[in-house]
């Protein structure tokens, strides 16, 4: 039986590390969204930021994303001026060309308390996390678009779904730096003309000559979502809304 002086000292503890986390959090508005996969955030140009943030060991303890990749959570080294978390996040940020606004007043209570819940935060490299789960959504989204213009019988469907998925796993989990965000549309572009030519040695193992047409077809259309898909919600897997990344307990 826990005694009435220990209850309090579990109190005592809790209250302190929730007093230190809002002297020592900061939360930044960022526009980390995965655009090919938009309920999620970016694993590729969220990594960058976070591993950049979190090499600055001297200012940064942690840094962290939320899972629709819209913020960006900061826990600072105590012993870290005002004036240096400031410019060492300044440099980052801009290394990345990545706009960002601090959250203040309600809304941080609101993230705050979020955070401290454990759920549905990802620390530096685990949005690796996130890319996988992005690869998943393009890999659906590229099955349904073929089998829409030329049926699938099921084995096929789940094949192109595993080895399509693990094409763009390959290509996301990769460390791009800044370059992802300084230079994005280069990387995007060398991005797509690798995964194309992947994607169409996939579809040779399983395709015939009118499947392959339509898998043409889909990678012609991109790896968005088209205006018609949004409408439908496709193509997120099943089980992609049960997934929760939560902080690590130290």
């Amino acid at each position: 039986m826990i005694t009435q002086s220990a209850l309090i000292a579990i109190i005592c503890l809790f209250t302190m590390q929730a007093i230190v986390q809002e002297r020592n959090v900061t939360f930044y508005k960022a526009p980390l969204a995965c655009g090919v996969a938009p309920q999620i955030g970016c694993g590729s140009k969220a990594k960058p930021v976070l591993l950049g943030l979190e090499k600055k060991n001297n200012v940064v303890s942690e840094a962290w994303l939320n899972r629709a990749g819209t913020v960006i959570a900061i826990v600072w080294n105590d012993n870290a001026s005002s004036e240096l978390r400031t410019t060492t996040i300044d440099a980052i940020f801009k290394e990345n060309k990545l706009d960002v606004e601090k959250v203040k007043g309600k809304e941080y209570k609101k993230l705050l308390k979020e955070f401290q819940s454990g759920k549905d935060w990802l620390h530096g490299a685990e949005v690796d996390k996130l890319s996988e789960e992005e690869a998943e959504i393009i890999a659906e989204r590229l099955v349904k678009r073929i089998n829409d213009k030329a049926p699938l019988i099921e084995e096929k469907k789940q094949n192109l779904k595993k080895e399509f998925a693990d094409v763009f796993k390959k290509r996301f989990s990769k460390n791009y730096g800044s370059e992802i965000n300084s230079d994005e549309n280069n990387v995007v572009e060398k991005f797509k003309t690798e995964s194309e030519n992947d994607l169409l040695e996939v579809g040779k193992k399983y395709l015939n000559e009118t499947e392959m047409a339509a898998l043409k077809n889909a990678i012609a259309l991109g790896l968005r979502p088209t205006e018609n898909e949004n409408s439908k919600g496709c193509c997120a897997p099943k089980n992609s809304s049960e997934k929760n990344y939560s902080p690590k307990k130290k």
